[in-house]
């Protein structure tokens, strides 16, 4: 072998039995030495029909497309692709020591996570997933748990929707479960709140009660020394958006009959570094929180909990006429 572009284009996996490992004692560009296993090159990688790929030492590749409930594991290791697809279920898991970048993500209805063993720094070579642009849509989810700071690092999340032929909303999902999460990238998408208008849809944040989501924008401000402070805000000069437009439903995953009012009621749980966006948000469910249910409110720049009814477990027990109102911290 001579030429590893000129011999090797397309690896496609039809099962998980394959495995992408190249060995030999040396190739052109010094890519090995001795007997260490290659999996690096340009060439484009297929994954289909629950095909896996446990990635080893550095993966350089043109395209990867992970289809039909396919799985590639980065952990100990590294890989960098041009653009890198996931459609039909399939996941991409990135484990302890594990880095993707990528100049282009798109997860239909798959998931990519985020492992919370995860190490990351400010370089971009530190990150755990580094990419310019991330779109998750169709009931995909891109889940960074309770990750490490700077793990995620991206200029455009566009977290949108697709529709089906009988009108139902498959919404992207950002999973922050209970991270205090700062996210340093623009957050888009083209969808309206108006279900009358034909690009009706959202975007859809996930967390628990007790996460919190700052959405600064990728970093177009208009004052660096402020920006350098932490005490600025995003401007829309360079890309026309600031730190997030479109629309988007949040929901609250964990119900728990722990907590008082004070616990939760205008709690806040997003942030958007922008007083002028026009990014809209709203509830998709209310949670059992304490004796209350709450829902996301919008409040101006702010989402927040809002109490809404009492629980049904407070209402039937409060029911009983022993019932003690204190218990409930009512």
């Amino acid at each position: 072998m001579t030429s590893l572009k000129t011999s090797i284009k397309t690896i496609t996996y039809l099962s998980d039995t394959g495995c992408l490992e190249i060995q030999g004692a040396s190739l052109e560009f010094d890519h090995i030495t001795g007997n260490q296993v290659y999996q690096s090159g340009l060439f484009n990688v297929t994954l289909n029909t629950g095909s896996q790929w446990d990635i080893t030492k550095t993966s350089l590749i043109d395209t990867l497309s992970i289809n039909s409930g396919s799985t590639v594991n980065v952990a100990d290791s590294t890989l960098i692709s041009d653009s890198i697809s996931l459609t039909g279920l399939s996941a991409l898991n990135i484990n302890e020591d594990g880095h993707v970048a990528t100049d282009s993500l798109t997860v239909d209805n798959s998931t990519v996570t985020i492992s919370d063993e995860v190490s990351a720094g400010w370089a971009v070579g530190d990150a755990a997933l580094y990419a310019n642009n991330i779109k998750v849509t169709n009931d995909g989810i891109l889940d960074v748990g309770n990750t490490a700071a700077n793990a995620l690092q991206v200029d455009t999340l566009n977290l949108t929707s697709t529709t089906d032929t009988s009108g139902n909303i498959h919404a992207g999902v950002f999973n922050i479960e209970s991270n205090r999460f700062v996210l340093d990238a623009d957050l888009t998408n083209d969808r309206t709140n108006d279900t009358t208008k034909s690009n009706y849809g959202y975007g859809l944040i996930a967390m628990n009660s007790d996460g919190h989501l700052t959405i600064n924008g990728n970093g177009d401000n208009d004052n660096t020394a402020s920006i350098e402070a932490g005490q600025n805000e995003v401007d829309n000069n360079g890309d026309h958006v600031a730190a997030a437009t479109g629309n988007y439903k949040v929901r609250i995953d964990n119900a728990t009959g722990a907590g008082s009012i004070a616990d939760y009621n205008g709690n806040e749980l997003i942030y958007v570094n922008d007083k002028n966006s026009n990014a809209t948000f709203s509830a998709v469910n209310k949670a059992d929180l304490g004796a209350y249910t709450y829902q996301a409110e919008q409040r101006g720049n702010t989402v927040v909990l809002q109490q809404m009814e009492l629980t049904d477990y407070a209402n039937m027990a409060l029911s009983i006429p022993s019932a003690n109102t204190n218990i409930w911290n009512l």
